[in-house]
């Protein structure tokens, strides 16, 4: 997984991440994690987007992903909404289940209830100008 990683691959970059993130397969290293789930949302992975929303929107008992303030793994994005609602925007335009899709609607639906218009207009902004680097996923894991 590791190799695939790095060479690029973007879900062996976002299910690496996880792993590294909650410790499953070895060593926990949230700093790593993040740096991989980063790598692959950033190449359009959307469940690493969506995880990347939920980081930046950690909202306990809500997102899939959060930490109690004052209690994250260090790497652990600070709160901030503005970045967040950009990673569920993006997320939302390429996730294939109705699960996703299902999760998605309602953190967007929380978000956007906690943003301002100027906030809001600001993601919108940084989803909109988001270009995929370095190339963009196939997900090819969505077809199979």
């Amino acid at each position: 997984m590791h190799a695939l990683a790095d060479a690029g691959d973007c879900d062996a970059q976002s299910q690496y991440a996880v792993m590294l993130m909650f410790g499953n397969g070895g060593e926990m290293n949230s700093e790593e994690g993040v740096r991989q789930l980063t790598k692959a949302a950033n190449q359009g992975e959307p469940l690493a987007q969506m995880t990347m929303g939920d980081l930046y929107y950690n909202k306990v008992n809500i997102t899939n992903v959060s930490c109690a303030p004052g209690n994250c793994p260090s790497g652990t994005p600070q709160r901030n909404l503005v970045v967040a609602y950009k990673w569920y925007l993006l997320a939302e335009t390429r996730t294939f289940t109705a699960k996703d899709r299902g999760y998605e609607a309602k953190i967007l639906a929380l978000i956007r209830s906690e943003l301002s218009d100027a906030d809001r207009s600001a993601g919108e902004k940084l989803a909109a100008e988001w270009k995929p680097t370095p190339h963009l996923c196939d997900l090819r894991h969505y077809y199979q």
